[in-house]
C-alpha cells in the first residue's frame, strides 16, 4: 500500500514528474574467462579504474568480468609474472602449453573480431550489478499437491537455478508472481500445451511466465521436457509430472530453458546443461555439477549486460555491437552442431528486420513492439472517435467512455501477449488525455510523440468529445492517466504521483485537494494491477466494460479542500487521519464489481 511509505514515495513521485530525462546509461561490457586446465588457476583482475582483485578459477570453471573498456589479467607462469589484456564483450581462455600457464583469445568466427575494434570516445561506466529478471510461475489444474508444497517446491527450484545464473552471467531470476490456468485435459502433446499455456496465461507483472504442466506424465524416451519460442520470448512450459525424474533432473531442465531465454543455444559438451538431451542420468552422479559451456556463458553474459541497461524484449532489438558479437558465437556453433536448429534459429532473429503489423504506415520500422502495439492502439481510439463523430447521434458523456474503452480492449486483445496489456493501459492514456499532464512527463515525452505526433492528436482532439466518468470529464482522465502511469512505473509511484498532484492542487491555491480525483486515481492504477495481474482479461473488458463497475460514485467525497483547511483536518498524509480517509475509498475501490476477483 502506499500510505505507511507515503512521504518517501511522494519524493519519488516528484523524482519521477519532474527529474525524468536522465539519460540511458551506456551498455556495460564483460570479459569471459574459462579454465581449460585441470588446475585451478590463481590471477588478479586490474581494471583502469584502479580496482584490483584476485580470483582463484577451477579447472573447467568460468568467470565473468564486468568491464567499461578493459580490464589487465596478471597470473604467474614458469615463475615469472605474466599479463594479458582482455578486451570488453571478448571471450577467452587459460591452457597450459609445454608445462606453463597461458591465456589466449578465442576468436571466434564470421565477423572482424571486437577485441581489435577500436575503444569507444566515451566508455560507458562498468556496471557491477546484478541483471534480476522477474519471474511469474504458475501450474496447472492436474498440479497434485496444496499451493503451498508446490510454491515453495518451485521457488526453492528458482532459488538454486538462479544461484547458478547469477555465477554464470551475473543474472537472478526472481518469482514475484504465482498462479494458476485451466489446461484442457484433451490436448495430449506439447506443442499444444504450449499455444494452449501461451494464450491463457499471462507474464504480468512480470517479465516471463514459466508454467509447470502435469497434465500428462513424462514418458519414457526422447520428448520434450520444456521449451520455450526463442531467447527472451515471454513464455517457457515445462513437464513437470513424473515419477522417474529426479530433482536435479528437474533442476536441470528448468536452467537448460532459461538458458535459452537469455540467449543460449545447444552445445556439443557433454557437461553443459545445454546440451540437446536432457534426461541422460547424469545428475544422478553424486560429482555432478550443473554448468554452461564458454559459448554459451558468453552469450548469455552480452544478453544480460544489456537487459541490465534497460528492458529489450527480442534479441533483434539488441545494440549492433551486441548483434554483432552474437553472431560470431552462433556462427561458431552451427559450425559445431550444423544439424541442430537452436543456433540457426538465434541467426535468424538477429538479422531479422523489426516489422511490426501494428507499425505506423510509412514510419520506419525501427519501434519497439511495445511501442508498435501502444500505437495501435492510440490508432484504434482516433478511429472510434471519427466514427463516432461522424455519427448522426454520436456518444456522450460515460457511454462516449466505455465505447472508446471497449474498442480498445478488442483492439489489444489480438495483440499478443506480452505487449497487449501495457499497450491498452499506455494507449488509452495518451489517447484520452486531452491535458499536457502525460505529454509533458519526461520519461513519457519521447513515447507520446513517437504514438502521436503533434498533428495526429490536434486531429483527434478534434473529434474525441468529452468522455466522462459519473458525467465528469477530470474524473476520467485521473482514471486513465493514473492506470497509464501504473503501467509505465508501478503501482506504488503511479498512486504517489496522483496524491502529489492533489496536494500541489491544495498548496499552490489551484482547485483544492479532491478525494473525488483520489478516488479516480486510486481506480485507475486498479485498473491497471488487475489487467497485469490476468484478474480481468481484455475480452471481458472488450465485452461488458463499464464505468459504474470501476469507479464508486464520489458525490460524498469532500472536494475543494485548500492547504490550510488540509492541514486543520487531516495534519499531513502520514495522520491516522487521512489514512482512514484513503483506505476507505480503496475499499471502495475494491469492492467495485469489476474488480472483484473470480
Amino acid at each position: 500500500m502506499l500510505l505507511p511509505q507515503a512521504k518517501r514515495m511522494i519524493g519519488a513521485a516528484a523524482v519521477l514528474a519532474i527529474g525524468w530525462a536522465v539519460p540511458t546509461p551506456a551498455h556495460a561490457g564483460v570479459v569471459v574467462f574459462a579454465n581449460r586446465t585441470h588446475a585451478d588457476v590463481q590471477f588478479t583482475m586490474a581494471w583502469p579504474e584502479g580496482e584490483v582483485r584476485r580470483h582463484t578459477l577451477p579447472p573447467n570453471d568460468i568467470v565473468p568480468i564486468p568491464v567499461s573498456n578493459q580490464v589487465e589479467i596478471i597470473f604467474q607462469s614458469g615463475g615469472k609474472q605474466r599479463r594479458h589484456v582482455a578486451r570488453a564483450n571478448s571471450l577467452h581462455y587459460f591452457v597450459t602449453r609445454s608445462g606453463r600457464l597461458d591465456a589466449a583469445l578465442i576468436r571466434l568466427p564470421g565477423l572482424p573480431d571486437a577485441a581489435t575494434a577500436p575503444t569507444p570516445a566515451e566508455p560507458s561506466k562498468r556496471n557491477t550489478s546484478l541483471c534480476v529478471i522477474p519471474v511469474k510461475i504458475l501450474v496447472d489444474d492436474d498440479e497434485p499437491a496444496a499451493r503451498r508444497v508446490w510454491e515453495q517446491r518451485l521457488r526453492q527450484r528458482f532459488d538454486e537455478a538462479s544461484d547458478v545464473f547469477e555465477h554464470y552471467c551475473r543474472t537472478r531470476f526472481k518469482v514475484v508472481a504465482v498462479g494458476t490456468w485451466e489446461s484442457d485435459d484433451s490436448i495430449n502433446d506439447f506443442p499444444r500445451s504450449m499455444r494452449e499455456f501461451e494464450r491463457k496465461a499471462s507474464p504480468n507483472p512480470a517479465r516471463l511466465a514459466v508454467g509447470f504442466t502435469s497434465q500428462y506424465e513424462i514418458p519414457n524416451g526422447r520428448t520434450h521436457l520444456a521449451g520455450i519460442r526463442k531467447a527472451l520470448y515471454s513464455h517457457i512450459l515445462v513437464r513437470e509430472w513424473s515419477q522417474h525424474v529426479t530433482r536435479m533432473e528437474r533442476l536441470e531442465v528448468l536452467i537448460h530453458e532459461l538458458g535459452h531465454f537469455l540467449g543460449a543455444a545447444h552445445s556439443l559438451q557433454p557437461t553443459s546443461v545445454m546440451r540437446p538431451t536432457l534426461g541422460d542420468h547424469r545428475a544422478h552422479d553424486r560429482f555432478f555439477r550443473i554448468g554452461f559451456d564458454p559459448l554459451n556463458a558468453f552469450a548469455m553474459c552480452l544478453v544480460c549486460e544489456e537487459l541490465r541497461a534497460g528492458d529489450v524484449k527480442s534479441i533483434d532489438r539488441l545494440s549492433a555491437a551486441t548483434k554483432t558479437r552474437l553472431q560470431q558465437v552462433y556462427t561458431s556453433q552451427v559450425k559445431l552442431m550444423p544439424s541442430d536448429p537452436v543456433a540457426r534459429q538465434c541467426i535468424t532473429l538477429l538479422r531479422r528486420e523489426q516489422v511490426a503489423k501494428t507499425a505506423p504506415a510509412g514510419r520506419s520500422a525501427s519501434l519497439s513492439p511495445q511501442t508498435s502495439a501502444t500505437w495501435s492502439i492510440v490508432r484504434t481510439i482516433t478511429k472510434a472517435a471519427q466514427q463516432n463523430h461522424a455519427s448522426a447521434s454520436p456518444l456522450e458523456g460515460d457511454r462516449l467512455t466505455e465505447y472508446y474503452v471497449r474498442r480498445a480492449a478488442a483492439a489489444a486483445d489480438k495483440l499478443p501477449r506480452d505487449v497487449a496489456g501495457k499497450a491498452l493501459l499506455l494507449g488509452l492514456g495518451i489517447a484520452m488525455d486531452d491535458s499536457s499532464t502525460l505529454r509533458s512527463a519526461p520519461l513519457m515525452r519521447g513515447l507520446c510523440r513517437q504514438v502521436d505526433s503533434d498533428q495526429q492528436r490536434t486531429a483527434r482532439l478534434a473529434v474525441l468529445g468529452k468522455p466522462t466518468m459519473h458525467q465528469r470529464h477530470d474524473l476520467a482522465k485521473h482514471f486513465f492517466v493514473s492506470s497509464a502511469m501504473a503501467a509505465l512505473t508501478g503501482p506504488h509511484v503511479a498512486e504517489a504521483i496522483g496524491l502529489k498532484k492533489e496536494l500541489s492542487d491544495a498548496k499552490e491555491g489551484g482547485t483544492g485537494f479532491s478525494f473525488a480525483d483520489l478516488s479516480a486515481d486510486i481506480a485507475g492504477v486498479t485498473f491497471a494491477t488487475k489487467i497485469y495481474d490476468g484478474k480481468i482479461d481484455l475480452a471481458t473488458v472488450a465485452k461488458s466494460f463499464a464505468v459504474k463497475a470501476v469507479l464508486p460514485g464520489g458525490a460524498d467525497l469532500k472536494e475543494g479542500i485548500a492547504w490550510k483547511e488540509f492541514v486543520a483536518m487531516y495534519g499531513s498524509v502520514d495522520d491516522d487521519r487521512f489514512r482512514r480517509e484513503v483506505e476507505a475509498i480503496r475499499k471502495r475501490v475494491l469492492a467495485m464489481p469489476g474488480f472483484r476477483t473470480r
